[in-house]
């Protein structure tokens, strides 16, 4: 299948731009019509009574550990329809589970992490439902039977989740865009790594060809209680470390900063808190770096508060410790001042349904250079679902939108392609945002890419882009879009017609994973996070110069598209084994060097869990590593547990050469986590640090050293918290 190359004639970039809200009258006056129609439509609320009934079963468990099992429905319906998707969770413990397709779970707890009866409080959350929770005594032996009924939150659709460039240079993150660092939970500063794990910040020491632990502090800051934060993501910028977290009482996005030294100890500076609903994504990262430059991504509902609707805006406070700490010794009962933050709200032009405005997105700029944080936020309305991407130059905010019927051109693609979304380039520049009509919603981040003053997109008709998991669900069909960016307008344009090509899709109804790499869009019917699928996968290439399609067909479900130097990567699982396939790129596409290592899986979802170290010009040749698990792990699992090991394997540029693993050693054990006790952005990488290698695996940073064509242990340390003063 040959596809039309497109070029489309450039406009002037003089071009208009979003609709600003000159004034808060008028901000408020849109945001109360927005409300007032959302509640003149939504239906009328059924009586809902949440009770969750408690049955303890009369045997005992075989293996001593208390468990927990049951289902989780909609309350009051009939049927007991089930839920699916809920995070059953005890934060006492640092356990949880989800519930499956047929809203069961089985949340089991260690005889060893129960020496004595305990009192605990069992929580369930589901986005769109409220929370609920219960409090019950474990003990060792326990089988407990639940029966969850969840009411429907109408108004209100949140899910509580249960996540300069490097000082020289070098950056230890695989980053999808040169130039822009991405939030991670390893950085590196001088001689230290900088490390973020289960809310708490460590650095080890490098230098003279050794490993030390150096220091370690809480991400919240000393005696301050982040028990009601999930910190997610960290970011190195001079001597500043940033971690970014999302704190959901109050909500919103919290900023830590803190001061490093060259010997590596830390200092605490401020906590900053951002109002917003949660940003989580299983695929995407909220914070970006640039420079002294940090842009961070959130979101915040659009409420019914027809009163005062101008108080649901993003706004920033600054944390303001109070004189003495709670009871003279654990946590410090401050709270978060408001700071000055220069707000920009933009509308399309256009005629759009209100009803169709759930969210308010916020772009927030800060800069880190000046001794207290100064934020300015640009904030574009739009719906619930959406796509996120950050280039060197602009924010990239893809949102679905409802138009007016009558507001489409007869070329309309909606006549074809749904839902109708709004793309919106906000320039890094301090120009004004613009926008554009199209008709889809991009997948990932990875479904981008700005190059040579065009826009390239891959577009899901029926997508929801990539907030939560929303990324992991199938969805069909697809077109790749592309634009100059003078295409960009004031948001009252569609894109015209001849700018979508129609792709092929894969036969089965599975998650996509995409991927630009070298001029050229790959993408292939993925894996689910639970079990793997049999039927193997279709890989489609299509080049950006020509419109030509490759397909090639895969044995195994595909995980991960990476680039390798000037070609590409694919990395997936069958029922067993570990596949990684070459695919040799240019002008007739093919697959290249096969690799596969029996009973092994993926140990990461992530992005950052790949890197590709080249060692020539072009790219040809190098070492990359990737963290494997057991056979078939589901791709969830890695929230809770450590991979076994990092494998590292050479690219000759004709074959794949397997150099070994760096395995896992430490029983994770307790380790007295307060809070963010989930790995929901990985806790496994792969770090290439001046000509030596290293596997991040949990708690332990392992040094392999090469052998030829292996791969041995040079020496490893377990950093887990410790008192290291």
């Amino acid at each position: 299948m040959t596809l039309t190359a497109l070029r489309l004639p450039a406009q002037s970039v003089t071009g208009p731009a979003l609709v600003e809200f000159r004034s808060d009258s008028e901000l408020a006056g849109y945001l109360r019509e927005i409300v007032i129609e959302r509640l003149r439509r939504q239906p009328a609320p059924r009586p809902c009574t949440r009770h969750i009934a408690l049955t303890v079963d009369s045997s005992a468990s075989a293996a001593g550990e208390a468990v927990l099992r049951g289902i989780v429905h909609y309350q009051g319906d009939v049927d007991r329809a089930r839920i699916a998707g809920a995070q059953i969770y005890i934060p006492s413990l640092a356990l949880g589970v989800r519930s499956d397709a047929g809203g069961s779970f089985d949340l089991r707890v260690p005889p060893e992490r129960l020496s004595n009866p305990e009192l605990v409080t069992v929580r369930v959350r589901r986005v769109g439902f409220d929370a609920d929770s219960i409090s019950l005594v474990l003990r060792r032996g326990l089988v407990v039977k639940l029966d969850v009924p969840l009411c429907e939150s109408l108004l209100q659709l949140q899910e509580i989740v249960v996540s300069p460039p490097a000082v020289d240079g070098q950056s230890v993150t695989n980053d999808q865009v040169a130039g822009v660092d991405e939030g991670a939970i390893v950085k590196r500063h001088g001689k230290h790594l900088v490390i973020l794990r289960r809310g708490r910040i460590f650095t080890v020491d490098l230098s003279r060809g050794s490993l030390r632990p150096v220091d370690m502090i809480d991400a919240s800051g000393p005696n301050r209680n982040g028990a009601a934060t999930w910190y997610d993501e960290l970011l190195v910028s001079g001597d500043k470390v940033i971690v970014v977290g999302y704190d959901s009482r109050p909500a919103g996005l919290e900023i830590g900063l803190f001061d490093i030294s060259n010997s590596g100890k830390f200092a605490y500076r401020d906590t900053y808190h951002l109002r917003s609903n949660d940003y989580y994504s299983s695929r995407n990262y909220s914070s970006r770096l640039l420079g002294s430059r940090l842009i961070l991504y959130s979101p915040s509902p659009v409420r019914a508060d027809t009163a005062n609707p101008l108080g649901m805006l993003p706004s920033l406070g600054r944390w303001e410790p109070s004189k003495e700490p709670r009871d003279g010794v654990s946590w410090n009962t401050g709270r978060f001042r408001p700071v000055a933050m220069q707000l920009h709200t933009y509308r399309p032009a256009g005629l759009v349904d209100p009803f169709s405005i759930e969210t308010m997105h916020s772009i927030t700029s800060c800069e880190l250079a000046k001794p207290e944080l100064q934020c300015e936020s640009t904030i574009i309305f739009g719906g619930y679902d959406r796509s996120l991407f950050i280039s060197r130059d602009a924010v990239y905010l893809a949102s679905t939108f409802d138009y007016a019927a009558d507001s489409s051109g007869k070329d309309s693609a909606r006549a074809f392609l749904q839902p109708a979304s709004l793309l919106s380039r906000i320039p890094l520049d301090s120009r004004p945002p613009t926008g554009l009509r199209i008709a889809g919603l991009p997948i990932d981040q990875f479904s981008f890419l700005e190059h040579d003053g065009e826009l390239n997109v891959l577009l899901r008709t029926q997508g929801r882009g990539d907030r939560m998991w929303s990324a992991e669900r199938p969805g069909a069909g697809l077109a790749l879009l592309r634009l100059p960016l003078a295409r960009f307008d004031d948001g009252a344009t569609e894109a015209p017609l001849d700018a979508y090509t129609p792709l092929p899709e894969p036969m089965t109804m599975r998650p996509l994973v995409d991927r630009f790499v070298a001029g050229h869009l790959l993408y292939a019917d993925g894996g689910s996070w639970e079990s793997a699928d049999t039927a193997g996968a279709t890989l489609f290439v299509v080049s950006l110069a020509t419109g030509k399609a490759t397909r090639l067909g895969l044995r195994y479900e595909v995980s991960r598209l990476d680039a390798l130097g000037g070609n590409a990567v694919v990395i997936g699982r069958d029922t067993s084994d570990l596949h990684i396939t070459a695919v040799r790129l240019g002008d007739s596409p093919a697959l290249a060097q096969h690799y596969f290592l029996r009973d092994a899986s993926e140990g990461e979802t992530r992005s950052h869990g790949f890197y590709y170290r080249a060692d020539s010009d072009m790219g040809d040749a190098g070492i990359f590593g990737l963290p494997i698990a057991g056979a078939g792990r589901n791709g969830y699992k890695s929230l809770y547990d450590v991979s076994a090991a990092l494998l590292f394997v050479r690219n000759d540029g004709t074959a794949f050469v397997p150099l070994g693993k760096l395995d896992s050693h430490a029983d994770e054990g307790n380790d007295a986590c307060k809070t963010s006790c989930v790995d929901w952005y990985g806790n496994a990488r792969p770090l290439f640090v001046d000509g030596r290698i290293f596997a991040l695996l949990g708690y332990e940073l392992v040094e392999g050293e090469l052998r030829g064509d292996s791969i041995v242990e040079k020496r490893r340390i377990d950093f887990r918290p410790r008192d290291r003063s």
